[in-house]
């Protein structure tokens, strides 16, 4: 497939600092992350401003990159990070070569230091062969055991390296104090893992690197180590004293996160209770595939991280964003595909980060269409190129059956349905202006449900007071599809006149527009499951002897499949079908559905 980029803006709009951080008081965010392989700087700096804004922050933001101090890139990052914490193996029960480890950080196994560190972090991790420990992950063992394991592998490595090789030590540091230096304003700094760790020995140690105006408004500190007695033990400086430059700390812990082990740090640190400890639930905790209570990106998206952030930098927690904060935090650890939503700007209308006065002269430097549909084309044509520029390594024939089966791009009528990676939806966020687009959204599962359905509603009293029995009404069902053929929709009244309930079913679940299956596909395909069938009962449904009868049996009903057979659909789906019901209306000088 010929990949045909995206023509950018003659006169890209450029975003001013204040447009981009909420006004003249917007402070500088610096980010440091932890231990294990990392994205690109870039990459991952563009992950943590998705994660905690919704949008890239520009110049507002830095990242103090050292993952590639300690760590050789081998293969593409869609390789590397499924050998990192991506996937806990429970299965395995092997022991960890923890000489192999100190090797690979490039420590001495026979050093006197690293030796009894090493020690001392696997009898507080609890992992076989090296005891119990009080501070154990509140999980069964069978579970426990080797989440340590896998959390241990990049834990020793990083921090053993960090503490017991002087020169990475230095290096590691220098990196947070390139974007400390000169600073003379207060600043937000947010630490992850052993980034918490370097984050407070800089802090403690500042001199004449920075300004005499500078200062750490608040600390955040996710996942952090600094409450292991055994980390502890290594600091510099050791009597675990709060910096003085830092205004406020917020320190935040999943329950079953490895790294941070001892959950509150708060008690550890003079002067005590300065630091505010919170223990909060890592979204990836919540996943099966991809469970990571550990991720940086999970915590991010978390609403107390966001909050914490956000009162410090005076940023409105109501601002626009390009990824809603669902689909954020699904980007962490994980190539799982994820359904999401597109939506598409209105012609006229600014993207995020552009001039409003501006939006005409940009859109006719672009080539944009001038209507909906035709950008809603374009966008879809785009994406194929930002899943083939998110997968290099996947070309030719392959790509197009990727995109055929795996991506599912279906253009909607303001949307555009697709299944993406992380990387994918990091690509469309930095390409949103070009794409034209408002936002992402999570296109979460749908399923069906069995509930009462007349007593609420007091269908006796409206039959009663007004002789509701759905005459001239005709009703829509989002649901698995229709027996449209059961009796119970096809009987005659009293005076023996024919009356037809389903006019017609529809199918949502396919890519483009709804395919009417009415009378094309035999009875017992229109609706497997049953569902949308029994709903369209309690609606419209009436016995050949009228002594069952659904809440409106005069009714007629237009059925829309947007569960599939397994009872299981999309957001997508149900917007294909309102979408059509829209479009008939608007043809129709009254309401037609």
């Amino acid at each position: 497939m010929a990949k045909k980029k995206v023509k950018a803006a003659k006169t890209t709009t450029r975003t001013t600092i204040n447009a981009i951080a909420n006004g003249p008081s917007g402070q500088l965010v610096v980010y440091i992350h932890g231990i294990g392989d990392q994205p690109p700087k870039e990459e991952i700096k563009r992950e943590w401003d998705l994660a905690l804004f919704g949008r890239e922050m520009g110049d507002r933001s830095r990242m103090a990159y050292w993952a590639d101090i300690l760590h050789t890139p081998k293969g593409s990052y869609q390789a590397r990070r499924l050998r990192t914490m991506s996937a806990i193996e429970l299965e395995d029960d092997r022991a960890i070569d923890v000489d192999e480890l100190l090797a690979e950080a490039g420590i001495d196994p026979k050093n006197k230091k690293a030796k009894p560190f090493r020690d001392a972090l696997f009898r507080a991790f609890g992992t076989p062969g090296s005891g119990t420990s009080a501070k154990a992950l509140p999980l069964p063992a069978f579970m426990r055991k080797p989440i340590a394991r896998a959390f241990l592998k990049a834990f020793i490595t990083d921090t053993a390296a960090y503490f017991f090789h002087d020169d990475k030590r230095v290096a590691i540091k220098q990196r947070l104090l390139k974007e400390l230096r000169g600073m003379d304003e207060p600043i937000t700094l947010i630490a992850h893992s052993q980034g918490t760790v370097i984050a407070y020995e800089v802090l403690s140690q500042l001199k004449k690197e920075v300004g005499p105006n500078f200062e750490v408004s608040r600390l955040i500190t996710i996942g952090s180590p600094l409450g292991i007695q055994e980390v502890q033990d290594f600091l510099v400086p050791d009597d675990l004293k709060v910096p003085k430059c830092v205004r406020s700390w917020h320190n935040f812990a999943d329950p079953l996160d490895p790294v941070a082990l001892d959950k509150g740090i708060g008690n550890d640190f003079t002067p005590d209770k300065f630091i505010r400890d919170k223990l909060i639930i890592n979204d990836r905790t919540k996943q099966v595939i991809g469970f990571n209570p550990h991720s940086a990106v999970g915590y991010l998206a978390h609403p107390s991280v966001r909050d914490a952030a956000y009162e410090t930098i005076r940023y409105d927690r109501n601002n626009r964003f390009v990824v809603a904060r669902d689909v954020a935090a699904g980007m962490a650890f994980t190539d799982e595909r994820r359904s999401v939503l597109i939506e598409i700007l209105e012609p006229g209308y600014h993207a995020l980060g552009m001039d409003p006065s501006n939006v005409k002269n940009y859109e006719k430097d672009m080539e944009a269409p001038t209507t909906i549909a035709d950008r809603i084309g374009r966008a879809a044509g785009a994406l194929k190129n930002v899943v083939a520029d998110a997968n290099p390594h996947i070309t030719g024939k392959a790509l197009d059956k990727l995109i055929t089966d795996e991506v599912r791009i279906d253009p909607l009528r303001r949307f555009i349905s697709a299944q993406l990676t992380p990387g994918e939806v990091s690509l469309v966020a930095s390409q949103h202006k070009e794409l034209m687009v408002y936002a992402l959204w999570k296109s979460t599962a749908k399923k069906k449900l069995i509930n009462r359905s007349a007593s609420p509603i007091q269908v006796d009293a409206a039959r009663a007071s007004y002789n509701a029995y759905g005459d001239g009404i005709r009703w829509a069902v989002l649901d698995t599809g229709v027996n449209n053929d059961h009796p119970h929709f096809n009987w005659k009244d009293e005076h023996g006149h024919k009356h037809k309930t389903v006019e017609k079913v529809w199918d949502c679940t396919r890519p483009g527009k709804p395919v009417d299956i009415t009378d094309t596909i035999p009875k017992k395909d229109k609706d497997r499951d049953g569902h949308g069938t029994h709903v369209s009962g309690i609606i419209a449904g009436r016995s050949a002897d009228g002594t069952l009868n659904g809440m409106a049996p005069r009714a007629k009903l237009v059925v829309y499949k947007v569960l599939e057979d397994s009872g299981e659909g999309e957001d997508a789906y149900i917007i294909k079908a309102l979408d059509h019901i829209a479009q008939q209306n608007e043809n129709n000088a009254e309401i037609h559905i």
